[in-house]
């Protein structure tokens, strides 16, 4: 494969290691598997929805963190309020 697309044995297993491969190299593997170039690219966009899929399912834990915390503080001035309550009643007696 790397003879047909005019690369370097080590160069193209450096750049198949590394998945970073040109456009114009991909255009060449392409021609040599007989296959469209948008093959490759379908797959490059099936791995970028991926990690958006990732990046959404991260932001709907941070928002549950972020709900939880503001729950933990709205009980914690509740409570405040409650305490105060009492010591202003128990200086009045």
């Amino acid at each position: 494969m790397s003879e047909g697309i005019g690369m370097s044995l080590t160069g193209f297993r450096q750049a198949l290691a590394n998945d970073d491969f040109k456009i114009s190299t991909l255009q060449k593997i392409a021609q040599c598997l007989k296959v469209d170039i948008s093959v490759f690219l379908k797959e490059i966009e099936l791995e970028n929805l991926n990690n958006t899929d990732t990046e959404c399912e991260n932001c709907k834990i941070k928002d549950s963190i972020i709900e939880s915390k503001n729950q933990i503080i709205k009980e914690q001035e509740t409570l405040i309020q409650q305490m105060q309550t009492f010591i202003e009643k128990s200086r009045k007696k």
